[in-house]
Order: structure tokens, then C-alpha cells, then sequence
């Protein structure tokens, strides 16, 4: 009876054994990338909540008062360089209230710890106390291409784009030196601000100087210095932004390039997270 049942044992084959093995490895390597799919998303939904509190918290800062730059620390080395760069013509060379690099967390009572990358990397950050405009930018991981995420409230602008024909040109001052320059459509308005620099539609000829906006029941109007006396104006002259464009974004990429990082851009990112 022993030797009858010691008989009718059998165990696995080779080829099975193998089958199994295979099995086994293949479902541990999908079960290894959806971890790792699932881990990323998880990394970048962290990316979005910080940056989208820091910006809230800046923003809320702003409301009472405070300008932006006091929430950076900077570093030259993460400048853009100022042929790169400008807004309305203004570099930041020469524009002392641009700061670049990272978050000044102390400057906004929060703990740095707890407001990084997951590969504890820091956030970049940038911004300008013309016009109040701030940026921060994070690195997002993708199965394919790692692409950068940007949060700002800065708009870049573009010359052609931002441009008004003045149907009138009147209330010159006596001494020459401020002009009043009508136009039809006080929707424009929102085209240019206060302090920016315009040209005649042909930038480098001319330099005006924004300085007051407003409108009336005929439409909207700029009031702008003239940079000389001899400047000659036609009623039906375009006028436009200086620099044609604005730079397309505040902090400096890791490209070689030294461009601009862009929102979803896959090359001009503010960090490598690989």
C-alpha cells in the first residue's frame, strides 16, 4: 500500500518550472512599473500643491503690501543674462528690483523642509518689482519626457501685438515734453501699463515713457514724456512696446542656452530631477 502511493507522486517538469518563472517575472515587472507610474504622479501632484501654495501665499502677502522680490533668494549664477532679457526694454541689468534663483522661505514663514521637490531639490523662483510679477517653476516627471510646470501672474507681451494707432495727438504740454495720445477703443487699454517703454512702431527710433492711462467718452488715452523736443508725431501714427517682445519667462533654464523656462517645455526646464 506504501509503494502504491510513493508510485502515484509526481512533481513539476523543467519546461513547467520555466513557465512559471517567466510568469512570475513578467507580472513582477508590470506591477514594478505601475508603482513607479503611480510614485511619479504622486511626486508631481506634491509639485503642483507647493508651488500653488507658495504663489497663494505670495499673492496674499501682496494684497497688504509686500513686494514679491522679498520672497527670493537670489544667486547671479541663475540670472537670465540680460541680452535674453526684457520687459518693455527694461533689462534687468539695469533693473535693480529683479531677483532669480529660489524660494526665500523664512521670508514667508514656512518650512523649506516641507515645501521641496520630493528629491529635495528647491523650487525655482523669480521675479520683479516692476509691475509685481513673480514665477515659480518645478520639474515634472513623465513616462516619456520630464516637462516643466510654471506658475506666474506674468503675461509676456509682444510688440506687434501690443500695439495702438493713436487717432489723435493733442494736449501737448508747454514744454514739449509729455504728449496725450488718443485712440478709439478704450478696451486697449489693458495693453500697456504705467512705466513701460514705447516706440513709433519702429523700435530703437524712439523712447516714450508711459506715465499715466485713462479714458474718456471718446475711448482711451496714454500719456507719454518725449524723449526730445524734435520728436515728430502723426495722428495716425502706431505706437507699440519698444522690445517688440517680452521675455517668455522669468527663471533661467538649464538648458545651455540660457533661455527662459517655459510652461510643458521638455528642454527648458528649471532643474533635472534624473
Amino acid at each position: 500500500m506504501r509503494d502504491l502511493n510513493k508510485k502515484g507522486k509526481k512533481g513539476f517538469t523543467l519546461i513547467e518550472l520555466i513557465v512559471v518563472i517567466t510568469i512570475l517575472a513578467i507580472l513582477s515587472t508590470i506591477a514594478f512599473v505601475n508603482f513607479n507610474s503611480f510614485s511619479g504622479k504622486a511626486r508631481n501632484s506634491k509639485r503642483t500643491e507647493d508651488l500653488s501654495s507658495v504663489f497663494r501665499s505670495i499673492w496674499v502677502k501682496m494684497a497688504d503690501g509686500e513686494k514679491p522680490k522679498t520672497y527670493v533668494t537670489s544667486n547671479a549664477a541663475y540670472a537670465l543674462p540680460s541680452a535674453n532679457v526684457s520687459i518693455a526694454w527694461f533689462s534687468w541689468t539695469t533693473d535693480a528690483d529683479y531677483v532669480w534663483w529660489i524660494i526665500n522661505y523664512s521670508s514667508l514663514w514656512i518650512k523649506a523642509a516641507d515645501f521641496k521637490d520630493p528629491k529635495t531639490i528647491d523650487y525655482g523662483m523669480a521675479a520683479s518689482n516692476k509691475w509685481n510679477i513673480y514665477e515659480l517653476a518645478a520639474t515634472l516627471e513623465d513616462e516619456s519626457w520630464n516637462k516643466a510646470l510654471v506658475i506666474w501672474n506674468y503675461i509676456p507681451r509682444s510688440g506687434t501685438t501690443y500695439q495702438i494707432t493713436g487717432t489723435t495727438a493733442a494736449s501737448t504740454w508747454s514744454d514739449n515734453t509729455r504728449l496725450k495720445v488718443s485712440f478709439g477703443d478704450a478696451g486697449d487699454l489693458w495693453r500697456f501699463k504705467v512705466g513701460d517703454l514705447l516706440s513709433n512702431g519702429n523700435p530703437g527710433t524712439s523712447s516714450w515713457t508711459v506715465l499715466k492711462i485713462g479714458n474718456s467718452w471718446t475711448g482711451g488715452y496714454v500719456v507719454i514724456n518725449l524723449d526730445d523736443t524734435t520728436v515728430w508725431w502723426s495722428g495716425s501714427t502706431a505706437i507699440q512696446l519698444k522690445s517688440w517682445a517680452e521675455v517668455k519667462g522669468l527663471v533661467k533654464s538649464i538648458d545651455t542656452t540660457n533661455s527662459p523656462v517655459e510652461k510643458d517645455s521638455i528642454t527648458a526646464l528649471p532643474y533635472s530631477i534624473n
